[in-house]
């Protein structure tokens, strides 16, 4: 399980890259589109850059939770921190190869902007699933925090005693 949790981006990647180099249809209807490919990319890998950013700090100060406690119980904070900088590293490149598309489009020819279309799109792809992959993983660490907290607060929490079983008020009724 933890080498596909390492891999399938790379795996869907591969097989996206595979769908466009067979399928000329795909190709040329993403041809037509670059521009808004492009813009597409820039915008999504700036929102995820922020996102992940964020995040990375967020989970930096859970240190003292129980998650965070088994996570490096089990040596997997390694993972988590393999699978930050791979999304990290996904959306910069997408970001950087964007701009610099955004710059020289109008001198490519036909066929480079072909081969352009279909590295945007794997770069895309990647961007895609490393960030999906890492926001799931963070939501679940989140969720999990929350749950935690919450458990912890109700058992803290003082309790009325006109709103106990043996209140006066409730014998009344």
């Amino acid at each position: 399980m933890r080498r596909w949790e390492m891999h399938y981006p790379k795996f869907v990647v591969l097989v996206a890259f595979l769908c466009c180099v067979l399928n000329d249809a795909i190709i040329y209807a993403l041809m037509n589109n670059i521009d808004k490919i492009i813009n597409a990319t820039i915008t999504l890998s700036s929102i995820f850059l922020g996102f992940v950013g964020v995040m990375y700090g967020v989970v930096l100060g859970l240190k003292d939770s129980k998650i965070i406690n088994v996570l490096q119980f089990f040596k997997r904070m390694q993972d988590l921190n393999y699978f930050i900088q791979e999304a990290r590293r996904a959306n910069w490149i997408g970001l950087v190869l964007s701009l610099l598309l955004m710059l020289f489009i109008d001198r490519l020819e036909q066929f480079h902007i072909r081969i352009v279309t279909i590295v945007v799109v794997v770069v895309l792809l990647y961007m895609i699933v490393t960030s999906y992959r890492i926001i799931h993983i963070l939501s679940v660490i989140m969720d999990n925090v929350y749950s935690e907290n919450t458990k912890r607060l109700n058992k803290k929490m003082h309790t009325p005693s006109f709103l106990n079983e043996n209140s006066v008020i409730k014998k009344e009724k």
